[in-house]
């Protein structure tokens, strides 16, 4: 090969390899821009997902209403729509107490042991001008309840707190005292008190979460094998 051939080739080998070079460069680029626009769109999409889901979840909120009062609460978001959840106030006066009583006393007997429970006096002592009952109406079926008194004008007691089995863990109970709190405030006491098990940790961390403070340990309080952390809400006089 002449030297004119070789500086032809070299020539040629040199366009080639300048092609190849912008053709890697054109490729990556592309690459690099189809990435990033696949990047910013998956991007896009998960934001839109996002607030897409969001705005389910909004949707899918049942507010609470505390019937029986003029005011109304945002107490509990239920994240289902199959069901319609209410808190009601038990009126003396309601023409479905007796119904509303007996499911409540067929809780009852269920959740508590036989010492612990009010069921043969239940109706005797809701109908005591110093007690109110809370429950929560699960299209039409009481899915929990919160007995309340108030001995004084300075001081309320949380006699009762039971949510059905199937309803548990969903914030129900502390829906219901939060609830029963707000009535007894209503009344101006200064002091709500309850008792509870030490072993219950599920509701002994319920009511440390709302501002309950153990006062003293009660031995015996339940049974001679079981006894009860005596607890108490303050309010500030005002």
């Amino acid at each position: 090969m002449n030297s004119k051939a070789r500086m032809n080739s070299m020539a040629l080998l040199n366009s080639v390899a300048r092609i190849n070079s912008a053709t890697r460069m054109n490729s990556s680029d592309w690459m690099n821009s189809e990435t990033r626009m696949n990047s910013m769109d998956w991007m896009n999409s998960m934001n839109s997902t996002t607030s897409a889901v969001r705005g389910s979840i909004v949707r899918l909120q049942h507010h609470l209403t505390l019937r029986g009062t003029d005011d109304r609460r945002d107490i509990l978001y239920v994240h289902s729509p199959m069901a319609t959840v209410n808190i009601v106030e038990l009126e003396r006066n309601s023409p479905s107490w007796s119904e509303i009583v007996e499911d409540i006393v067929k809780l009852e007997r269920k959740i508590f042991p036989k010492h612990e429970s009010l069921a043969r006096s239940f109706d005797e002592e809701l109908r005591k001008k110093n007690s109110g009952l809370l429950y929560i109406d699960v299209d039409g079926h009481v899915a929990g309840y919160v007995m309340y008194s108030w001995p004084s004008s300075l001081y309320a007691c949380i006699t009762k707190l039971a949510v059905r089995e199937n309803y548990r863990r969903q914030g129900y109970g502390g829906s219901l005292l939060e609830a029963a709190i707000g009535r007894c405030r209503t009344r101006n006491v200064q002091r709500i008190s309850l008792h509870v098990d030490p072993l219950r940790t599920p509701a002994l961390n319920l009511y440390q979460k709302l501002g309950f403070k153990v006062d003293c340990l009660i031995k015996g309080y339940y049974s001679s094998e079981r006894d009860a952390y005596r607890m108490y809400l303050e309010f500030n006089a005002e």
